[in-house]
């Protein structure tokens, strides 16, 4: 799942879609691995709490196999979700009760 760089909008069911655009970024629920380095700003303490969130992350994520795991920007911080892909329109669309003009 390559969910860097979309935001999400909230679906009338409650569920969290996850689309290109947005202002609140929706990210893949998993950490990037750095080179640490003794005295830098990603160290072997970040790296291994890094490493052991990633496996905590894939625990959750094997418990729900069929559901995508993200972690979503709010405006009062990060927050781990369950999210489908879709379209931003789309999801509007249904939200609105509305019909694509081409329809």
């Amino acid at each position: 799942m390559a969910l860097v760089k979309k935001g999400y909008t909230c679906s009338c069911d409650g569920g969290i879609i996850c689309h290109d655009g947005g202002e609140l970024p929706c990210n893949n629920a998993i950490l990037l691995h750095g080179k640490p380095e003794e005295g830098s700003f990603h160290d072997q303490n970040l790296e291994g709490a890094t490493s052991k969130i990633n496996d905590i992350l894939d625990e959750v994520r094997h418990i729900e196999p069929n559901r995508e795991l993200a972690i979503i920007a709010t405006p009062d911080g990060l927050f781990l979700v369950w999210v489908k892909e879709g379209d931003e329109a789309d999801v509007l669309r249904n939200i609105l009760r509305t019909e694509s003009p081409s329809a």
